[in-house]
């Protein structure tokens, strides 16, 4: 709902110009600056800053060859993809009130309850996803294998769980969901301001001072509009405050 009508409505209000179902062929680049978005349909796009907001994987392909190979954009190609996995189930009846939980040392990692689901396309009844990340070591095993394991698992931390029956499952993953933080990785993150003076680099794999999250995807965006805008007072929000806990047991500072 949220990225649909209301986002869409906010960006309407605001004079923005939302292209739906249209493939980018190639940024055009002359004397130093992208001149336009050269699209699949044979149309291009023209304007003054550009901000290219893709998965790393995509990037050197939208770029002129010249600039693939150029020494500060070039190291983008190293980074590997990491496999997140999402176990769907759908119970005649609850099977816990919390929120989420995270599991340890099990193949589930996190559990999110959804609620009650009534949507027809899907299946009705209590509806909890189980998220898996880095998900590599479920290749070749069956969908099947992988939803009674899953099940057996919750089974295991809620006991009565066991007398709930199973309506419905899907298994999805998304198989380069995230960059894989392998070591040497953050030499192959790239900075929002790239070597064209009005080409902005923007997404979770750039140099966020975060990890592969969306929270650090939101946070390349600011740094980018920082750079268009050209602005000596930052926009970007302050941190939030260090829980006390984080500071006693991981020794994270507090923000200055």
């Amino acid at each position: 709902e949220f990225y649909g009508e209301t986002l869409r409505e906010w960006l309407d209000g605001h004079s923005v110009d939302v292209r739906l179902l249209t493939g980018v062929r190639e940024l055009t680049i002359e004397n130093d600056r992208v001149t336009r978005v050269e699209l699949r349909d044979g149309t291009s796009v023209t304007g003054d800053h550009f901000v290219l907001a893709v998965p790393h994987h995509r990037v050197l392909s939208l770029l002129p060859e010249a600039m693939q190979t150029h020494p500060n954009i070039q190291t983008v190609g190293e980074l590997e993809s990491a496999p997140i996995s999402s176990v769907h189930l759908w119970f005649d009846r609850p099977i816990t009130e919390l929120p989420h939980a995270v599991f340890i040392e099990k193949t589930s990692q996190w559990v999110f309850n959804r609620g009650v689901s009534d949507d027809s396309s899907l299946s009705s009844g209590h509806y909890y996803q189980v998220v898996i990340s880095a998900s590599r070591d479920l290749s070749g095993r069956s969908s099947q294998e992988i939803v009674k394991e899953v099940v057996a698992e919750l089974a295991s931390v809620w006991p009565d769980s066991g007398d709930a029956t199973l309506l419905h499952s899907r298994f999805v993953t998304e198989h380069r969901a995230v960059f894989s933080v392998r070591p040497d990785a953050k030499r192959c993150r790239l900075p929002q301001q790239s070597p064209i003076e009005n080409l902005q680099f923007a997404g979770d794999w750039t140099q966020t001072g975060w990890p592969a999250t969306m929270e650090g995807a939101v946070r390349s965006g600011y740094l980018a509009a920082s750079n268009i805008l050209g602005s000596t007072t930052p926009i970007m929000p302050p941190d939030l405050p260090t829980a006390r806990l984080s500071r006693w047991l991981l020794g994270v500072s507090a923000p200055a």
